[in-house]
């Protein structure tokens, strides 16, 4: 009776226990793993988007916020100014220089105020950035733009997870037959730990006469931007990918086949 009790129990409540169990991932996923995260809102105008934005309070106040171009060309050069309502205010330059549509954008500055672990600051936020007429390169023509936002924060008064990315780069194989066209080369770039999509990664590679795909190309969901060497004479060609001034280099060896 004990295990047809059980199994009667299994069975009617079965579907519900599943339930309480797929939400304790997702709340593992979602609010535990990041909990060094404090909690956050921040919001601008059309043209750029704020994915995140922590402030930490220790022996100075720093600041810092992820962002998105949104817009359908790239830009670059982007300028911030934050005013705070207790830790007063900072400027920076963001980084990279220059950011595809979809592409992330970092900031960081030190607040010229201060402001307890716990307390919770808003404020405003200013941006500036020259949008390119081009959808690919460098830009020759481009409009200055502004944007502004506003942010509301709690202040973290301990060690809080960086914003500065990591950026490695892989291939399936570094000694490659010479006259192969279009070898991948793989740029992943993560950030809190976690694979950072819409990152604009800057390749090159060193060493003519090799050929390289493309200069830049953002990040998929994985974290994950693909360049494609092809090289027809035998050598060395050292390829390098940055992003957000964080660089990593493979070296492929094109041999004789």
């Amino acid at each position: 009776m004990p295990i047809q009790s059980t199994v009667e129990f299994l069975t009617v409540y079965g579907w519900a226990i599943l339930v309480i169990v797929i939400a304790a991932v997702l709340l593992f996923v979602f609010a535990l793993a990041p909990a060094n995260i404090p909690p956050y809102s921040c919001t601008i105008s059309s043209g750029l988007s704020c994915k995140a934005i922590l402030i930490n309070s220790n022996t100075i106040t720093e600041s810092s916020l992820l962002l998105s171009n949104s817009q359908e060309y790239p830009v670059e050069n982007v300028m911030i100014s934050i005013n705070t309502s207790n830790a007063g205010s900072a400027s920076a330059t963001c980084i990279p220089d220059y950011v595809l549509p979809g592409g992330s954008i970092l900031c960081t500055m030190i607040l010229s105020g201060s402001a307890a672990g716990g307390h919770t600051e808003s404020g405003s936020i200013n941006l500036t950035a020259y949008t390119c007429t081009e959808l690919s390169g460098s830009c020759s023509n481009t409009v200055l733009q502004r944007y502004t936002g506003t942010f509301f924060a709690k202040v973290s008064s301990g060690p809080i997870a960086s914003l500065q990315p990591s950026v490695h780069l892989s291939a399936q194989a570094t000694r490659v037959p010479a006259g192969l066209s279009n070898y991948p080369v793989v740029a992943t770039v993560e950030i809190f730990g976690y694979p950072l999509g819409g990152a604009t990664v800057e390749f090159s590679a060193e060493r003519a006469p090799s050929e390289i795909s493309t200069e830049y190309e953002n990040t998929n969901s994985n974290g994950n931007a693909t360049v494609y060497i092809s090289r027809q004479n035998p050598g060395n060609v050292l390829v390098t990918g940055t992003f957000a001034t964080v660089s990593n280099s493979i070296y492929l060896q094109f041999y004789n086949p």
